[in-house]
């Protein structure tokens, strides 16, 4: 198992981003998150990545439970993440 979620919610700024998210990725799937603008699909890659921590439930990723394994860049490095919003990191020419 790649990545998993149980009953994940976050709070920010006093308002629900997500809430009660179950989701499994295993080793081999591949996966597309997409919604309308402000349905958390940013907040929820910026979990994965160790960049928010669930203000609820459990959050395990490559084998590191938030909150119970130190989590750091290496974690970050074992993740491929593409989104349109790269794009904007390059230089245009």
């Amino acid at each position: 198992m790649i990545v998993h979620l149980e009953n994940v919610s976050l709070v920010k700024d006093k308002n629900w981003i997500l809430k009660n998210i179950n989701w499994t990725i295993h080793k081999g799937e591949n996966w597309m998150l997409f919604g309308l603008n402000g349905a958390g699909k940013t907040a929820l890659l910026q979990m994965l990545n160790a960049y928010y921590y669930p203000t609820e439930g459990k959050v395990t990723v490559v084998g590191k439970e938030f909150g119970k394994t130190p989590l750091n860049e290496e974690l970050r490095t074992k993740i491929g993440l593409v989104s349109s919003s790269l794009q904007q990191k390059f230089d245009s020419r």
